[in-house]
């Protein structure tokens, strides 16, 4: 008995043996595979900070070819203007009579324009003035009708109160004499 007891301890220590193992087996691969993993997660952020890298660099890069292209472009601009410059004085000076005999025209045209605009201005001026002083008249004019009629209806009816207080007072007279009478 004691055989057969001893060989079912050993049978059950070896199953014990085999399940340590494969939860050991196990715990190792759970191990590998979270290696494995911090492994992708770190070269995906990797790639991630080195295409960041790139962009960035391609943006100064860029950056800086545009700025090259801007200064040829400003140099060539300037060298033109200044031959343009130097055209444009030349011309200048070849129609600087005209020009001033142009401006002297203009300067008598206006001179002409603003002593009509002054005289237009001046009538126009009057005419308003007239036009509000009759407007003012019609005005105060309706304004003193309107006190004339409102002091009339205010006559008209003190007068009415004096009448109808009358009145009231002749009745009361007669009921009084009435109540006399009876």
């Amino acid at each position: 008995m004691r055989a057969k007891e001893q060989r079912e301890k050993e049978k059950e220590d070896e199953k014990s043996k085999e399940c340590a193992g494969a939860e050991y087996k196990q715990k190792l691969m759970d191990q590998i595979q979270e290696r494995e993993r911090l492994k992708e997660e770190a070269y995906k952020e990797y790639l991630k900070e080195k295409a960041d890298v790139d962009f960035a660099i391609e943006r100064m890069i860029n950056k800086d070819r545009k700025e090259a292209e801007e200064q040829d472009k400003k140099r060539k601009a300037m060298h033109d203007f200044m031959v343009k410059s130097l055209q444009e004085k030349q011309l200048a000076k070849a129609k600087a009579k005209e020009e001033d005999a142009k401006m002297e025209e203009r300067i008598r045209k206006y001179q002409e324009e603003a002593i009509q605009r002054e005289a237009f201005y001046k009538m126009k001026k009057a005419e308003e003035n007239a036009a509000k002083e009759e407007i003012f008249n019609k005005l105060n004019e309706e304004e003193l009708r309107r006190r004339a009629e409102r002091e009339d209806i205010e006559n008209l009816r003190i007068e009415l109160m004096q009448e109808e207080a009358e009145e009231a007072a002749r009745i009361k007279e007669l009921e009084e004499a009435r109540k006399r009478e009876q």
